[in-house]
């Protein structure tokens, strides 16, 4: 391969790639069946698995290059890989069991770090032209959770988008410290509004709870949240909670450091990592939403 560029966020499921070659036989050997056959990129050691979805080609002055785009193996699970069906839960479920159900027979196993599972009962849970992606997103979205996929197995990963609240961080010891390995790094800081509570619910039937953040008034209301699958206070309290995470979270930055072989530190540093940042004697703790691996 020429290079290789990869990409993941807290809002797409799947590692993004886009991959250059000079090489007609990789194109074939990618593209030659139907679906395309999947490929693993090594980057310092760091493996990851990919599959391709669309491949162009550019001439310029005799130098002939071949583009890949790709993504995760988890594309496999969404269109136009995966067939859409409809359906509905006959029985109550959980919301785990519920996605669990969705990867039947897909080849694909389900890791679920949300901090609830909570009760969906039968019938709520029903689906029309959907793929297994999309009906999982649809019940874990309800709790403010995010998709992300595993780098080098078959693995999609529920995650809630903040696992800490920023008022949560203060004494957490960070996943990964990061000082004079950065190479380039920007900060900032926004200031916004102070919600300090929402109203979240269900729709027909389901709970309504009023999400409030300890040791506040509970005068500054978030816009409220209504979602089918809210069905108890335990999920209404997580969706709130994230609600509220977002808001408080008005940092930001961007640093740019230089990776070492696997499996030495820092390795790739994926969205969901709380990371410090040390930056002319300054401590700047926040949660990563996206990265990029560039080679």
């Amino acid at each position: 391969m020429a290079s290789v560029n990869l990409r993941a966020d807290r809002d797409s499921y799947g590692w993004e790639a886009t991959v250059t070659t000079p090489d007609r036989a990789v194109i074939d050997a990618l593209f030659s069946a139907d679906p395309s056959a999947s490929f693993a990129v090594v980057i310092c050691g760091h493996v990851v698995h990919l599959q391709p979805l669309v491949w162009r080609v550019s001439r310029k002055f005799g130098d002939t290059q071949y583009t890949i785009t790709a993504n995760s193996r988890t594309a496999l699970l969404d269109a136009p890989f995966a067939v859409a069906t409809g359906g509905s839960n006959a029985t109550s479920l959980t919301a785990r069991q519920l996605c669990e159900a969705a990867l039947e027979g897909t080849g694909f196993t389900l890791q679920w770090d949300c901090p609830v599972d909570w009760p969906i009962p039968a019938g709520r849970h029903t689906w029309s032209h959907a793929t297994p992606k999309t009906r999982i997103r649809a019940i874990v979205d309800a709790v403010g959770a995010t998709l992300q996929s595993a780098l080098a197995s078959d693995t999609l990963i529920v995650t809630p988008r903040y696992p800490l609240a920023p008022w949560e961080w203060a004494g957490q010891t960070p996943t990964l410290v990061l000082s004079g390995m950065i190479r380039s790094v920007e900060l900032g800081l926004a200031q916004g509004m102070a919600y300090d509570c929402v109203y979240v619910s269900g729709t027909d039937t389901g709970a309504l709870s009023w999400v409030k953040l300890a040791g506040t008034q509970g005068e500054r209301p978030a816009s409220g949240v209504t979602d089918a699958y809210l069905t108890t206070g335990e999920a209404n309290r997580e969706r709130g909670r994230q609600v509220l995470a977002a808001d408080a979270n008005k940092k930001s930055f961007e640093v740019v450091i230089g990776i070492d072989q696997y499996p030495n530190p820092p390795g790739s540093v994926v969205p969901g990592t709380l990371v410090e940042l040390v930056v002319v004697g300054t401590h700047w703790l926040d949660l990563v939403m996206s990265c990029q691996l560039e080679c």
